[in-house]
């Protein structure tokens, strides 16, 4: 489902397509006047970049649908240029198409109100013309048409922008993404031979917010050999830890901080914390192991590693929670499994078949995607084909699946799902 914890969106497939065949404009480049097609009310318009900076300075607002800071930045930016009435142009602008955008903007609330203009389907400006791998990624430019800056998306505040209208734009944080960076390659060090590594890192300024084992999501009996988190909070690096390294996964919701301060082990836990608060608090760890090892030898050996470096404990520990419990009620319902190959299949990120699986991969791709923890009560060991319609939540529980259309999906198998109370596994993080 939806990330929790990243403050920034990757924009990783788009820019690496692209990025290589323009050399990408910095700040003192003047920008070449292309062309740009603007959402209008019946259609689209095609303008010149030009006459959007020729009477004022203009920044391009980089941004994607997915990208939820990017619309909260939009958002802030509109109703900054409302009050302060500062003679600066914003111009969004995405690779997205007029029909994804139109569609988005129809199911936005926050986007309807905007008084911006939208620039679509851009193949040029967007990871050419300028290169980037994260969003939101804003590029101040002046009425001679040079590039004054290149920032994060909090820098249009209203002193920001009421200077960059009269011509005094101060010295702006520049955002500076390391396009050439691979985060499936070992981090940048200069002994490269190496048979174990274990390395923790401060902050690392220019690289994506990441972190992962790059091994199948649900996958049985996979082996690991590496891990790396890039840029990542303490409360991740455990939550990742007990959530992949154990039978009966770990929400997010589900973690408790014992600690005498919160803001070092989950920053983005405090509202309007800005980035500048947030960096000091954020790690850069890796751990690459001799050969690869089953889940059962690697996640023990990745916790020790993290309690070793790190001034904290996590822990697993028993409480009553309220569930979701899957329970057998009619066998002659119960799926059977093809003698096809294992696997999942899905759809738009949300899974429509699971072919040849167990009930506790079954249990536990809904345990990681609904409100409530769930508990795996079918008592059936042998696997099993079920073909799901599952929606999206809405409103609230956006995040999470659709819980009516999970329990419609199993009841056609015999199955039930109900609300109940049970102990459920807790993961608490201590200072040590």
């Amino acid at each position: 489902m939806k990330g929790i914890f990243f403050a920034m969106c990757v924009l990783f497939a788009y820019v690496n397509s692209t990025a290589q065949t323009i050399k990408p404009l910095g700040i003192g480049d003047t920008v070449p006047d292309v062309r740009l097609h603007l959402l209008e009310a019946n259609g689209l318009k095609t303008v010149k970049l030009a006459d959007y900076y020729r009477e004022k300075p203009l920044i391009l607002d980089f941004w994607a649908s997915w990208c939820a800071a990017c619309i909260k930045g939009m958002t802030k930016a509109d109703s900054l240029l409302q009050r302060t009435g500062a003679a600066v142009n914003v111009l969004p602008i995405t690779y997205e198409d007029e029909a994804t955008v139109r569609r988005f903007i129809g199911r936005q609330k926050s986007m309807q109100g905007l008084r911006l203009p939208f620039a679509v389907s851009d193949d040029v400006l967007m990871g050419k013309l300028f290169a980037f791998r994260t969003l939101p990624h804003a590029v101040w430019i002046g009425t001679d048409g040079v590039v004054q800056a290149i920032t994060y998306a909090e820098e249009m505040n209203a002193v920001n922008l009421t200077a960059f209208a009269d011509n005094r734009l101060p010295v702006l944080r520049e955002k500076k993404d390391n396009v050439d960076y691979n985060p499936q390659n070992p981090l940048p060090v200069e002994e490269g031979s190496y048979v174990y590594r274990s390395v923790l890192t401060k902050y690392q300024p220019g690289l994506q917010s990441i972190i992962g084992a790059y091994t199948s999501a649900y996958s049985k009996g996979a082996v690991y050999k590496r891990f790396i988190g890039i840029n990542t909070p303490v409360v991740s690096y455990y939550y990742y830890c007990y959530s992949k390294g154990r039978s009966g996964s770990v929400q997010m919701q589900r973690i408790e901080l014992s600690v005498k301060d919160s803001m070092a082990v989950n920053p983005y836990r405090a509202e309007d914390a800005t980035r500048v608060m947030i960096e000091p608090y954020l790690y850069c760890f890796e751990l690459t192991l001799p050969e690869k090892v089953t889940a059962a030898d690697f996640f023990p050996w990745l916790l020790n590693d993290l309690n070793r470096c790190l001034p904290y404990k996590g822990s697993i520990e028993k409480r009553e929670r309220l569930c979701w419990v899957v329970k057998a009620v009619d066998a002659t319902k119960h799926p059977t499994a093809s003698k096809g190959t294992e696997g999942i299949k899905w759809k738009k990120g949300i899974v429509q078949a699971f072919i040849n699986q167990p009930m506790e991969v079954v249990c536990d791709y809904f345990n990681w995607n609904l409100e409530y923890p769930v508990v795996n009560e079918t008592g059936i060991g042998y696997n099993v084909d079920l073909d799901v319609t599952i929606k999206e939540g809405s409103g609230k529980e956006s995040r999470f699946l659709n819980a009516a259309s999970v329990k419609e999906s199993l009841e056609r198998y015999g199955f039930t799902l109900s609300l109940e109370r049970r102990l459920v596994d807790i993961l608490v993080i201590r200072d040590r």
